[in-house]
């Protein structure tokens, strides 16, 4: 890993632990949106590793997904979760959507996805050791 894919990291540490306290204190559309900008950050981790230029600045996980050049290799677990998060992003921050996240993010769920995230992020960051 370089300097800049550090960084990134540090930042996905710093949310992911969020995540686990917004499990604590019950909120689980935040538990959820933490979980999106862990899975956002390792991917600009990984994209920052290949060049010298910036991460793009878009918040699409698909996107940044195909930019890393891993997609193909992901399973449909990981292909799953980030179609999954990559609408929290959005439904999370508007009102109107978030009960229908609330009828899904129930407490188990969320300790499933924020498990999955972590998975995700422990993935990545093998791929840049390799």
């Amino acid at each position: 890993m370089d300097r800049k894919s550090d960084l990134w990291f540090g930042l996905c540490d710093r949310d992911l632990k969020g995540a686990h306290g917004m499990l604590q204190t019950q909120n689980y559309v935040l538990a959820g949106y933490q979980c999106h900008q862990v899975i956002e950050k390792a991917l600009k981790a990984y994209i920052a590793s290949l060049s010298s230029d910036d991460p793009p600045r878009i918040h699409s996980l698909p996107k940044l997904a195909e930019r890393t050049g891993l997609a193909s290799e992901f399973s449909v677990k990981q292909k799953d979760l980030i179609n999954y998060a990559d609408h929290l992003f959005i439904e999370a921050r508007y009102a109107d959507y978030k009960s229908a996240i609330l009828s899904r993010l129930t407490p188990e769920y969320s300790k499933q996805l924020i498990a999955q995230t972590e998975e995700f992020l422990s993935w990545i960051k093998k791929r840049l050791s390799e």
